[in-house]
């Protein structure tokens, strides 16, 4: 029972605070990473910050939501709870996201950036779930 609780209700809301976080990153990322800017930003532009980072949880939802669910779900699977894990499979979708939506033409000075925010996201999903993946299964034991 545990388990379903978890894939149903703890999976999703991590995903969706892995989304808002790595559209977060990028925001921030987009206004050169600097306090002040963003700030400065905030106070002026405050309404259309929220609006651009709500928009770009959206994108990041939509092109992220397949290959995150085959983390969550390798995560839940094997019970894996190792940040790292998360880290580097965030920091893989979100590289994967990136040169999904560029040409093939353009360069990818920015993909750093879309790693990153794979990195925040995944980072936040194992806060959110990824730290007590697989919690509830009952371990069998070999009898011998």
């Amino acid at each position: 029972m545990v388990t379903v609780l978890r894939i149903v209700f703890l999976l999703p809301l991590g995903f969706v605070v892995a989304c808002l976080a790595g559209a977060v990153f990028l925001v921030v990322a987009v206004l050169h990473g600097s306090v002040d800017d963003v700030g400065a930003y905030t106070s002026e532009y405050g309404g259309q910050l929220l609006l651009l980072t709500l928009g770009l949880a959206a994108s990041i939802g939509w092109l992220a939501a397949v290959p995150s669910l085959i983390g969550a779900l390798l995560g839940e699977i094997f019970a894996w709870r190792s940040v790292l894990f998360y880290l580097v499979y965030g920091g893989l979708t979100g590289l994967v996201s990136e040169l999904a939506i560029r040409s093939p033409e353009a360069a990818a000075a920015q993909v750093h950036i879309f790693v990153g925010a794979g990195c925040v996201g995944g980072l936040f999903y194992w806060i959110v779930a990824g730290s007590t993946a697989g919690a509830g299964r009952v371990k069998r034991v070999s009898k011998t």
